[in-house]
């Protein structure tokens, strides 16, 4: 009997595969299934963006399109306020700033929270009410 030959089509779709599926997995990781674009100063990586809501957390107003899809500045009280009404509804103490700020950082591990190439910070989460 003959030697069968190779397909080696399908052995280099095969290694595409791997390479296209290696390099997915080196990726950064934003905790959102939608891109994180890089338009002017918005940032590229995750650390860029912790470090653009930290940057807006200190400034103490967030650019926020909540789940109405009205753009409005929401304060970091605003913020405050909700965690701590989110907590009181589950029977738990209030936060102190330090932990607010953590509670709602880890929205944007959660993809509850990203900023869009606009700089406006979009989320399901009504942080700042009704206008």
């Amino acid at each position: 009997m003959p030697k069968k030959t190779k397909n080696r089509s399908s052995r280099q779709a095969k290694q595409a595969r791997q390479a296209a599926n290696r390099a997915r997995r080196n990726e950064p990781v934003y905790g959102t299934t939608k891109p994180l674009e890089v338009v002017g100063a918005i940032p590229a990586t995750h650390d860029d963006l912790v470090k653009a809501f930290d940057a807006a957390w200190e400034t103490g107003t967030f650019r926020m399109c909540g789940p109405d899809g009205q753009i409005r500045e929401v304060t970091v009280n605003q913020i405050t306020e909700h965690v701590n009404a989110e907590l009181a509804d589950d029977g738990e103490p209030a936060a102190d700033p330090e932990e607010v700020k953590s509670i709602t950082s880890e929205d944007i591990l959660h993809g509850m929270l990203w900023l869009r190439p606009d700089g406006v910070w979009e989320t399901p989460i009504n942080y700042g009410g009704a206008a």
